[in-house]
């Protein structure tokens, strides 16, 4: 490989498109742009494409969204597999056609993993009996009439053994279902299931927060040096590493929704369930502020002041039929004399899993634009040094750890620079609030009291 000469440059080892017909087409050099995204709340991976078209390929290919797309891109000097994008995608729609030139089209080919298509392609009509784990290891890698894939799959442990018949659903229905009632070894509900570039995922978010940081970002000015000071190795900066530290620009995408966030139940729950069978019923309230210790997080304070709010419990009631001693009734083991069976876990996973889902989904979000960086996916946790405003270098409450909850890879083959844009998501505050009277007595204060 060559010499990296400045941050965000990448090299296209491999670009093959191969037509419905068979034909193999190498388009490095048609290429104008790739984007590739990741989203922590998505089962699949996608992607676009633009190439420019000159010779007529769209037509004499054809291209008509059906093809396969081999991609192997990586960083000059970087032989590492945490640096290189190695992806096959299915075309599965052509976009617009856009005259650039006399004689030249601009083209959009959107994809997406092979995994996905055939989810949508099949169905499964089948008996389990076993913890949901190993049934979503079966879906995903066993049983090659369903998924079957080849790539790398991480699963996290569940508790518990479920018995259950699935009625004609797709695969990836199946598994999101199971990961709303899966709990974790340590009793927590928190499962999400995701692709990414390094494969599939069906992971505890407890288990993603207790990973390692995989980088950290500054929002700053930097220093260019003078014209004819940039050498081998070094980038307009001088400081390759420094380069790879920086975020590009930065905004806060959002807060805090109090409104929302009240409706959907984070702030607070109430769930009955009713047993048919043995005609009792239970009723379980959640808490945000009573329940908060319970959870994994970015930091240890919450994103709201107790201080004037409380917990909400009436704000949201789900009401579930179940068993009341979370067995299922229904199936009695004779050889071990009991239940051996689960029942549905969603009393005991939903409101936990609203609440936190929420905070992700409504929090304090940032969105950031780093230099190419392909070590990075959702589910992955970075620091993010938020600037001030005033004296202070960093904001004590934005700045910290955050969890990616989206990502997008995007290569501009005109100047070989690639960029990493991530949304961050901090579902808690790295500073307690310090509150210097209640937020109910009125008691007035002055700025240089609070401040």
């Amino acid at each position: 490989m060559a010499t990296l000469q400045f941050a965000g440059e990448y090299e296209i080892l491999e670009s093959k498109l191969t037509t419905s017909t068979g034909v193999t087409i190498n388009i490095s050099k048609l290429i104008a742009e790739i984007n590739l995204f990741e989203d922590l709340f998505s089962n699949a991976l996608y992607g676009s494409i633009f190439i420019v078209d000159t010779n007529n390929i769209i037509s004499r290919g054809p291209i008509i969204g059906q093809e396969r797309v081999h991609l192997k891109i990586a960083i000059p000097t970087v032989t590492s597999s945490e640096a290189a994008i190695d992806v096959i995608f299915n075309v599965y729609k052509v976009g617009t056609n856009t005259e650039v030139n006399k004689g030249g089209q601009l083209i959009e080919l959107s994809m997406v993993t092979p995994e996905f298509l055939k989810n949508n392609r099949v169905r499964v009509s089948k008996s389990y009996s076993n913890s949901i784990d190993n049934i979503v290891q079966d879906i995903l890698q066993l049983d090659e009439t369903l998924i079957g894939t080849t790539k790398n799959v991480q699963i996290d442990a569940t508790t518990g053994i479920r018995r259950m018949i699935v009625p004609n659903l797709h695969p990836y229905d199946i598994i999101n279902n199971l990961a709303t009632e899966a709990i974790s070894t340590s009793g927590q509900p928190l499962y999400v299931f995701y692709e990414t570039l390094k494969g599939l995922n069906f992971r505890s978010l407890e288990n993603l927060y207790d990973e390692e940081i995989v980088a950290e970002y500054n929002a700053s000015d930097f220093e260019v040096l003078k014209v004819g000071e940039v050498g081998k190795g070094q980038s307009k900066t001088g400081n390759l590493e420094k380069d790879y530290k920086r975020a590009l620009d930065y905004s806060m995408n959002s807060y805090n929704d109090m409104l929302a966030n009240v409706k959907s139940g984070m702030l607070g729950s109430t769930i009955i369930r009713y047993d048919p069978y043995y005609k009792t019923y239970q009723k379980k309230e959640f808490g945000y502020f009573s329940n908060f210790e319970e959870n994994a997080r970015t930091d240890a304070n919450p994103i709201y002041n107790s201080n004037g709010l409380r917990d909400y419990p009436n704000a949201r009631i789900h009401l579930q039929p179940g068993f009341s001693k979370n067995v299922d009734t229904s199936h009695y083991n004779t050889s071990t004399s009991s239940y051996g069976f689960s029942g549905s876990r969603i009393y005991e996973s939903l409101q936990n899993r609203q609440s936190k889902f929420a905070e992700l989904n409504m929090g304090a979000s940032a969105v950031i634009n780093v230099h190419g960086n392909f070590a990075l996916n959702v589910g992955k946790s970075v620091i993010f040094n938020m600037p001030a405003v005033g004296d202070e270098d960093t904001d004590p409450r934005f700045t910290g750890k955050y969890l990616i909850t989206t990502l997008r890879h995007s290569f501009r083959n005109s100047n070989k620079t690639s960029q990493t844009t991530l949304t961050l998501v901090k579902d808690s505050s790295a500073a307690p609030f310090i509150n210097v009277a209640s937020a109910d007595s009125g008691v007035p204060t002055t700025a240089s009291d609070a401040f």
